[in-house]
Parts: C-alpha cells; sequence; structure tokens
C-alpha cells in the first residue's frame, strides 16, 4: 500500500526494505489494514463509506474476500461464496483540506482545533475558523489546487454545503471579484446553514434522558452479532472445521439462543473460552482437553458441558 510510506513519512519512490523503513515499522502499519477488513467482511457489508485516502483498505478487503471465496469455492460442503465483496461508498466531498494546512486534509486529530470544522461548533467558532483559515494575498477568488491550495479549500467547501452542481472552477469564476473577506463570510454562513439542522439533531440526541442512541446501538449490537456468528459458521464449515471459538465476549448464550442453534458448548470458566461444537463426540474431546490444560495449571475445576437455555 502507498500509504505506508506517507505513514513511515517516506518519499514515494523509497525502498521499503530500507534501513530507514524497516527501522520505522510497526505492528500496527501491517495490522490496522487487516483488523478493519475482518471488520467488513464480518458482517457482510456491501458499501462502506469512506474516504478517497481509505480505498487501498477497501480493495484489500475486496481482494481478501474474493481470494477466500475462490479457495473454498471447490469444496463441496463450502455451499458457494462466503464473504460478500464489499464496495466503498464515496461522497461528493472526497478530500476536505485542514484550514489551516490545506496542503493536509482536515482531521479530527489535528492538534489545532481551528484547522478543522465540527457539528459541534457554534454559528460564532464557525465564521471565525473560516475567517482566519489560509489563504493568500493575491486579489480575487480562483481555484487552483497547486497554487492556491487555501482558496481553493474553500471554494471546495462551498460547493459541498450548498445544491451547486457546477465544477469548482466554474464557482471560482463566477465570484472571482469578490474581496477575500467577503468571499470566506459567503462560506462560513453556507456552513452553518448546512449544519443548522445536524448541529440541532446532535444535541437532541445527547440530551442526558434521550435513550435514542443507547435503544439503537442494543438492537444494532444484536443484528450485528446474529450476523457475525452466520458468517462464522459459514466461514468453518467451508474450511471443514468440525468446531469453532471464540472468546466468551462476544459468543455468550443469549446471542447463540438469538441464533436459533441446537449445538452443545463446552465451556471453560477459568480460559473464558467457549466451544459450538457441530459433530457427535466433539464435546467430549473438548472437555478432556480443556481438563488436561486445568491439571497443567494446578487448577482443579473440571469443565461443564451445557446446553443453551
Amino acid at each position: 500500500m502507498t500509504q505506508w510510506k506517507s505513514k513511515l513519512n517516506l518519499s514515494d519512490d523509497a525502498d521499503l526494505h530500507s534501513d530507514e523503513a524497516t527501522a520505522k515499522l510497526k505492528l500496527g502499519l501491517f495490522s490496522y489494514p487487516v483488523l478493519q477488513a475482518a471488520d467488513i467482511l464480518l458482517y457482510q457489508a456491501t458499501l462502506v463509506p469512506v474516504g478517497a485516502d481509505q480505498l487501498q483498505h477497501i480493495e484489500f478487503a475486496r481482494s481478501l474476500a474474493r481470494s477466500f471465496n475462490s479457495h473454498v469455492r471447490s469444496r463441496p460442503e463450502s455451499g458457494g461464496n462466503v464473504f460478500r465483496v464489499p464496495w466503498p461508498a464515496l461522497s461528493a466531498a472526497q478530500r476536505i483540506m485542514s484550514l489551516k494546512r490545506p496542503t493536509q486534509k482536515m482531521s479530527k486529530s489535528d492538534p489545532d482545533p481551528k484547522s478543522r470544522i465540527l457539528i459541534t461548533d457554534t454559528r460564532e467558532e464557525i465564521h471565525a475558523k473560516i475567517k482566519g483559515a489560509v489563504t493568500d494575498s493575491e486579489p480575487g477568488i480562483s481555484y487552483d489546487i497547486d497554487k492556491r491550495p487555501g482558496v481553493s479549500n474553500l471554494v471546495d467547501i462551498l460547493r459541498n454545503v450548498t445544491s451547486l452542481s457546477l465544477a469548482p472552477e466554474a464557482i471560482a469564476k463566477d465570484l472571482e471579484n469578490m474581496t477575500m473577506r467577503a468571499f470566506k463570510e459567503m462560506v462560513a454562513d453556507n456552513v452553518c446553514q448546512c449544519l443548522e439542522g445536524v448541529h440541532d439533531r446532535f444535541e437532541e440526541l445527547m440530551d442526558p434522558s434521550n435513550q435514542t442512541l443507547n435503544i439503537e446501538a442494543e438492537e444494532g449490537a444484536k443484528k450485528a452479532r446474529r450476523v457475525a456468528i452466520r458468517t462464522m459458521r459459514s466461514v468453518k464449515n467451508s474450511l471443514g472445521l468440525e468446531s469453532f471459538c471464540a472468546s466468551s465476549n462476544m459468543w455468550d448464550r443469549e446471542m447463540i439462543r438469538e441464533s436459533g442453534t441446537d449445538n452443545t458448548i463446552a465451556e471453560d470458566s477459568n480460559t473464558t473460552i467457549r466451544y459450538i461444537t457441530t459433530k457427535e463426540g466433539t464435546a467430549d474431546a473438548i472437555q478432556e482437553a480443556l481438563a488436561g490444560l486445568n491439571k497443567q495449571s494446578s487448577q482443579v475445576d473440571e469443565p461443564e458441558t451445557t446446553k443453551p437455555q
């Protein structure tokens, strides 16, 4: 991924095998794309809303899905494709730049709070931030990302918060005789108007007496777990495995019961690992293995075999 070089602060033509690159390498650089792909594929996502800078990660997830499906498709027990191949969902505003460093994208992690606009910002804060946005001393308004990145960024913001369907170059042409001060006021007014309803809705949802988010989060978690259980069962079956395991935090009894499975669960309370068996006799083998682990660790509690209530 080309993003690896930017994360390592290397030039585009740098060699990833060089001493300079390897000295900066961290596990997260490689594990993050894999974990992100797992989050997408586990829940059978079809469209993933991302920014343009995340397209490589989505393509990586698509590649993994196609590769796995191709690998297991020839197995008679696979039943066809296991993962859906996701597609990126890009908004018209694919990349908005920082108000203070217009050659870098706007980010909530930027240490300068004046570099970004938040939906929680008041009208006064939005006006102050855009008024202080970095532009240049050249008169008039024009659109040139290379020569006038700050002004061009404000034109892009104006285009995306209004219903203007013109190209940014055409918008800048219509405003070419406007002063920078008046232009910034115009951009700020339109941003405030665009975010007005969003800001009000945010405040409503964040009210401590409003339980909408808690209810939606709880119901959404249940739905997501059911999808995850089905996906993992499909993955294991496609590989011909007889059992699969996961941490008890995720594979709890309630979710297993809701999924409608009649499989046996062998639980070890010390290791907090649960095995959902799919063939007769596997539970006994698991119990025996867990008992051996307990003896090795000087723990005498025997695991119990129970069924979902």
